[in-house]
């Protein structure tokens, strides 16, 4: 989910520090932690029920290999079964 951080204080999330306004995305599972300091801006979709709108907003590189794949996929291209992240973001941006 994306928050938006609304306290007068700096919050720190995965080793970076945003402050009031800034926009960031956590997990779910993480926002009980945080709810008094952050709004939400955007929720995450059921599992397995990404928009591909929501797929094309976001950078390859911020992906994860499911997400990859299943872009890759959709555009009818195939790539190996051992491929690391790398790969497959390079045959997405082919």
């Amino acid at each position: 989910m994306k928050v938006k951080v609304t306290a007068d204080l700096s919050i720190s999330y995965e080793g970076n520090y945003f402050e009031k306004g800034d926009e960031f995305d956590i997990q779910d599972s993480h926002y009980e932690g945080i709810k008094d300091f952050v709004e939400v801006v955007e929720k995450n979709p059921p599992e397995g029920q990404e928009t591909s709108d929501q797929e094309a907003s976001e950078a390859p590189e911020d992906m994860t290999m499911a997400q990859l794949k299943q872009a890759l996929e959709k555009m009818g291209k195939e790539y190996p079964k051992n491929a690391r992240k790398d790969d497959l973001i390079a045959l997405l941006e082919d």
